[in-house]
């Protein structure tokens, strides 16, 4: 007798271990245990409101079964929708449960729910595998499920082909605590392309060992670049929404040389931060997002994790960069308003990518879109020869520096009214760098001119 089609809902966290680690640096051990305790009771309550029955847990896998396509749905996107005040209520605000869910319908072998994990089952593997491909925080389902679908209210788009097969991602997403009050100030649109930060914590992605930036040809082998979209007014925004102004054509010259001198492999590819995909892509690599919060959704996304060096924006929405000491912060430009020159800072950074901390994080960015541009240009030069390009900064190469701050060269001034006028702008001053521990220094006093085609 053929086994009745069933669908199958699968439900993992993502990156367990090293949330739980981070739950116990936090919270303490006894917080782990209790917070998966919870979780498994949240997953199984909403299996049952939804018509399924608990399959069984593989670890912290948990596996539902349900009688309809419809039913399984449902259930994973109401996983999805409330596990954000699972999270609050476990006051997991630094390390919340992210969780990735596959969909898929087959024969399912009638047998007690406790035996179903040893039975040989394709509906299962299926399941498992969408699941494993799935974005963070999102849903992941199977053509056959999409095709038996009638119901209103979720909006599909392609996802990854999984086994040569293709699938479907649900537009909307999990949401974290930490980042309700910044979705506020997005467009609708921007809601959806927000990428999720999965790992919210300074101390989770704080770069270590070699992640420093006289590592970055390595670092941008397969990497993503993230730029910001060339976007106009939002329409249907909200008043003063945050990330309006559109990115400078300039920002795109400068990632183009930056992975010509790393002589990047084919797998690099590149995406707009408000395209549909950009953020399904961008966990899975090292990232390099260009653009300050005021144009790059992946950078207003981040911004407030990045203690190394961040920006700062007033109320009349002017960005200031803050930079690390061990004695103080220092604001670039330290003066406000900004004026000439001194509105055109810029800086690189890096970390461990709070999309997925197995990868890396450089960003580059501007208070302008000269600022972005400078820095683009030292990580070139950085590319090219990091050791020379810090000696001709001054600044020491042990410990290396893992984020660096660039103005402007002050001479010759030609160079600037040339700036102003859109040319090619390859001159820049370094005026801070910082290590991985924080510490922050200033080169020499003198003013050090750099003109990137001697580094060459």
């Amino acid at each position: 007798m053929d086994a009745p089609v069933r669908s199958v809902t699968m439900v993992d966290v993502y990156s367990l271990g090293i949330v739980k680690g981070e739950i116990s640096r936090t919270l303490g051990e006894n917080h782990v245990t209790a917070a998966m305790a919870q979780y498994h009771e949240f997953v199984h309550g909403v299996f049952g409101k939804e018509g399924g029955e608990h399959s069984h847990c593989a670890g912290d896998c948990c596996v539902g079964v349900f009688p309809t396509a419809r039913d399984a749905v449902r259930a994973a996107v109401r996983v999805q929708e409330e596990i954000c005040d699972l999270n609050a209520r476990l006051k997991l605000g630094c390390a919340p449960l992210t969780v990735r869910i596959g969909v898929a319908q087959g024969p399912v072998p009638e047998v007690e729910p406790g035996r179903r994990q040893a039975m040989p089952s394709d509906v299962l593997d299926e399941a498992g595998h969408l699941e494993k491909a799935c974005p963070p925080g999102r849903v992941l389902i199977s053509r056959g499920v999409r095709e038996s679908l009638r119901m209103g209210g979720c909006q599909w788009r392609p996802g990854p082909l999984v086994d040569g097969k293709g699938t479907f991602v649900l537009v909307d997403r999990a949401v974290t605590p930490l980042e309700l009050d910044k979705r506020r100030s997005l467009s609708e649109r921007q809601r959806h392309s927000m990428p999720l930060i999965a790992f919210p914590s300074w101390e989770v992605i704080r770069p270590r060992g070699d992640t420093n930036l006289t590592k970055l040809p390595v670092l941008l082998r397969d990497a993503m670049v993230v730029l910001g979209e060339t976007r106009q007014a939002d329409q249907g925004a909200p008043v003063g929404t945050a990330v309006s102004s559109a990115a400078a054509t300039s920002d795109a010259v400068g990632a183009i040389e930056v992975l010509a001198a790393a002589q990047a492999s084919p797998s690099v590819i590149a995406g707009v931060d408000e395209w549909g995909d950009t953020q399904d892509l961008a966990f899975e690599r090292s990232l390099f997002v260009v653009g300050s919060p005021a144009v790059n959704l992946h950078a207003y996304a981040m911004n407030d994790l990045m203690k190394l060096v961040h920006f700062d924006r007033d109320p009349s929405g002017l960005l200031t960069i803050i930079a690390a000491d061990r004695a103080a912060r220092r604001r670039f430009p330290d003066t406000s308003p900004h004026s000439g020159q001194r509105r055109h800072f810029g800086f690189v950074a890096l970390s461990r990518s709070p999309l997925n901390v197995k990868h890396t994080l450089l960003w580059v960015a501007g208070i302008s879109g000269m600022g972005t541009h400078l820095a683009a240009r030292l990580v070139r030069d950085l590319v090219l020869d990091p050791l020379a390009t810090l000696a001709q900064a001054g600044i020491p190469e042990c410990p290396p520096p893992v984020a660096m701050v660039v103005e402007p060269a002050s001479a010759p001034y030609g160079r600037l009214v040339q700036s102003e006028g859109r040319w090619r702008i390859d001159d820049y001053q370094v005026v801070w760098s910082i290590n991985e521990d924080g510490a922050g220094q200033a080169p020499p006093a003198c003013p050090v001119y750099l003109h990137s085609p001697d580094v060459r």
